[in-house]
């Protein structure tokens, strides 16, 4: 990899994206982002939290999300950040003690938008931030110890699944599924008594396959491949 004016011996990648025009979104651990336009054949860094304001909240970026109104995400590890792609524009969000509506948590681990819009951004220890426009205040969404609530406020992972509902991973909850049809939350977590459970509470990514199949990353409890009735898993680990 190719970077202006910038050596590449230290560069740690942590998340990517492509925007609608086909330019490559990197966020990177200690280097803030970077982009490298179609037909480019260098990354050119773009935010970093050495800049003249408004500049990136944090150099740790850990997640990088591209929306479909013209604008990436950026969550880092002291807050979330906007850049309109056409004007470069920054704009920040922080918790702010003071405003009831501001960001929970400073901490932003995934970032997500739903069909309608809505921004949903997952935290440490803040639970979830949901902005239902542009520029609204956050709705924070956090566990409640209720069955019918989130498992965890430590949300490290967010997947749509069109129709049915929001696959949500949490670190020591196991995984939340918020059902649309009845707003409450299916609740997957580990138990040692059942192989078929989900192998590890700390759950790091969540994806879907082409064949529908649910594919859940842990950190300790391998892979987990969600069964056809959704009752159970199972698991890959490293012989």
């Amino acid at each position: 990899i190719a970077i202006t004016g910038k050596s590449t011996e230290d560069l740690i990648p942590t998340s990517l994206a492509e925007d609608e025009n086909h330019t490559i979104w990197l966020g990177t651990m200690g280097s803030g982002v970077l982009q490298c336009t179609e037909g480019a054949k260098k990354f050119e860094v773009v935010a970093n939290a050495s800049m003249t304001a408004p500049k990136l909240p944090h150099d740790y970026v850990r997640k990088i999300y591209a929306n479909r109104k013209g604008s990436i995400w950026v969550g880092t590890q002291q807050g979330l950040c906007e850049i309109e792609i056409a004007s470069k524009k920054i704009i920040n969000y922080q918790h702010d003690p003071a405003v009831k509506y501001s960001l929970s948590q400073n901490s932003i681990y995934d970032i997500f938008t739903d069909q309608s819009g809505n921004l949903w951004v997952g935290t440490y220890y803040g639970g979830i931030n949901i902005s239902y426009a542009k520029n609204t205040p956050f709705t924070v969404v956090q566990a409640t110890g209720k069955p019918e609530g989130l498992g965890s406020n430590v949300v490290s992972s967010i997947y749509n699944e069109n129709g049915k509902g929001l696959w949500i991973g949490t670190d020591a909850g196991g995984i939340s599924f918020k059902n649309n049809t009845t707003g409450n939350y299916e609740h997957y977590r580990n138990s040692v008594s059942d192989l078929n459970s989900l192998g590890s509470n700390l759950v790091k990514c969540i994806f879907k396959d082409s064949d529908d199949n649910i594919w859940v990353g842990t950190h300790g409890g391998g892979l987990n491949l969600l069964n056809q009735n959704r009752t159970g898993f199972t698991r890959f680990k490293r012989s």
